[in-house]
């Protein structure tokens, strides 16, 4: 199963319960948002909620899961339903992305990720655009190395804003 598609699911607003199916046999519903969360290469299915945290989480590996339906659809199918990407937050093209990067002069940018995190990019050497992946570094000490490497999935970029001049700049961790 794409991890994806169950991110987005997790991610739906308003929130529709759903069920997973894994290559055993197994079913695990999902009635809460907080019943579950994804990873990129796990889903895990809590079952006794207490205080909106899951316990007794159950782990799947996101190549056993074969089948996702909504629990409020009367008819189920093999494939993903159709609208669930419609609530998902938006992708950031990939190529505009690299356009920022390229422009000249270079104006450096705030990225938005998919967990409400951002990252500033104050210079073009400072990140390296991949299919699969952009490398951020920043954080500098006072000799100028990077302290920090920051690997992200382009899937989870969902915009990038110009920064004033003289803007108070960082990266912020999603929380």
């Amino acid at each position: 199963m794409d991890p994806v598609t169950l991110h987005a699911a997790l991610r739906r607003r308003p929130f529709r319960p759903f069920r997973v199916h894994s290559a055993d046999g197994a079913a695990h519903d999902v009635l809460h948002e907080h019943q579950a969360f994804a990873t990129t290469t796990h889903f895990f299915a809590g079952y006794d909620i207490q205080h909106g945290v899951p316990r007794d989480a159950h782990p799947l590996p996101m190549g056993r899961i074969v089948r996702f339906e909504w629990l409020d659809e009367e008819v189920a199918t093999g494939l993903p339903p159709s609208d669930i990407h419609e609530v998902e937050t938006p992708r950031m093209d990939i190529e505009s992305l690299r356009a920022s990067l390229k422009r000249a002069p270079f104006r450096p940018f705030r990225m938005f990720l998919s967990d409400g995190s951002h990252h500033d990019v104050m210079h073009p050497e400072l990140m390296v655009l991949e299919r699969r992946q952009v490398a951020l570094w920043h954080g500098f000490d006072r000799r100028g190395f990077a302290r920090d490497l920051v690997l992200i999935d382009p899937l989870h970029i969902t915009r990038i804003e110009q920064l004033p001049d003289g803007a108070d700049t960082g990266s912020k961790q999603a929380g």
